[in-house]
């Protein structure tokens, strides 16, 4: 049971947004094996959104047991070895609907689109119940350039989930991509209502309304996106384009240098994500990935990025000059309460570590 529940309840709609410009299936050193159950044999898994106990009985151990080492690789970003994993599960328990949705997820995360529609249209056959969980269907129809089919999906999951702000903005960029903007416009219009602090969805509204020659609607969009999150560089361009177009061409400049400068960060900090994609366990990446993140100053992403670090396996050595590398990472990041945290903990770890003592007298 604590297995099941364990999988199962750690596997919550994916908080990830469809690819800005439609996309690729991505790399693809993996195949998808997808061995079929038989009809009907998980019927009445679920009741009220949760695995049934009677249902457990017929779930192999080895299932159990597969699938939760999948979740942990998937929780430490080792997408790959989820995906593997996460196969072998369905192997010891064809079509079994909680690791049918970790590989579709890790599919996801992956960039592997074409898997996703395989493993979430096999998911939503055998738990129908569970349409609300599959946001990240939709995110991957619209990756996948079709923009109508991932717009249908949307409303589907918007039907049993209204509440979800991920399902609002598929459906919005799915109906930007078909042409129509008004109607796009509209529903982020009304997203914003919903998430007023989503930096992501004003940055969306302003794109729509420059788009349709809204360029003081387009200009406050981009504004409040930029207040929101001031290192998200498509605000900042989007708002140079639209100063520009105003004749504010002082104000323009500016904003259009910080884009430049903003952009480049993010680029480089793209590339490293991208590469961790599949080298989830090389550390110089990761370091790498957060001294972006710390030269950017963006340290909530530091934050992430340096838990992510200091989850991939280690023995007591490794673990302790990552965490202090990681330590004067935040540091530099003028992230003091982090770093402060993050000290303290390692000083539970290691109580008699001579470095540790002494920055802890620092002040």
């Amino acid at each position: 049971m604590s297995l099941l529940i364990t999988v199962f309840l750690a596997l919550a709609p994916v908080q990830a947004g469809p690819v800005a410009g439609g996309g690729s299936d991505g790399p693809a050193p993996l195949e998808l094996v997808l061995p079929a159950g038989e009809p009907g044999a998980w019927d009445g898994f679920f009741v009220q959104h949760q695995p049934a106990r009677e249902s457990l009985a017929a779930v192999p151990r080895q299932a159990l047991e597969l699938a939760t080492a999948a979740q942990a690789a998937y929780d430490r970003g080792d997408f790959p070895t989820a995906y593997r994993v996460a196969e072998e599960a369905l192997v010891a328990a064809p079509d079994f609907p909680p690791t049918l949705l970790l590989l579709g997820t890790a599919a996801f995360r992956l960039r592997r689109h074409g898997d996703v529609k395989a493993v979430l249209g096999r998911f939503l056959d055998v738990a129908p119940s569970e349409l609300w969980r599959t946001q990240v269907l939709g995110h991957s129809l619209y990756s996948l350039g079709e923009y109508a089919a991932a717009r249908d999906h949307y409303d589907r999951v918007l039907e049993v989930f209204p509440a979800s702000i991920e399902a609002h903005r598929g459906r919005a960029l799915a109906l930007y991509r078909m042409g129509a903007d008004q109607a796009a416009a509209d529903e982020l219009a009304s997203l914003v209502e919903l998430a007023p602090d989503s930096g992501a969805v004003w940055a969306w509204l302003a794109q729509v309304r420059f788009d349709m020659d809204q360029l003081e609607g387009a200009l406050v969009a981009a504004k409040r996106a930029i207040e929101l999150e001031p290192l998200d560089p498509r605000a900042h361009y989007i708002a140079s384009r639209a100063l520009f177009d105003l004749g504010r061409d002082e104000e323009a400049e500016a904003a259009e240098k910080r884009w430049g400068e903003l952009n480049e960060a993010r680029s480089a900090i793209d590339s490293l994500r991208n590469r961790l994609l599949y080298a989830p366990a090389d550390i110089a990446l990761h370091f790498e990935l957060a001294r972006q993140y710390a030269q950017l100053g963006d340290v909530a992403s530091l934050e992430s990025a340096i838990a992510r670090l200091l989850s991939q396996p280690a023995n007591a050595t490794a673990l302790l000059e990552r965490g202090l590398r990681a330590f004067e990472l935040l540091n530099r990041a003028s992230a003091k309460p982090q770093a402060k945290k993050l000290l303290d903990k390692l000083a539970e770890l290691y109580p008699d570590e001579p470095r540790i003592q002494a920055l802890q007298l620092i002040k």
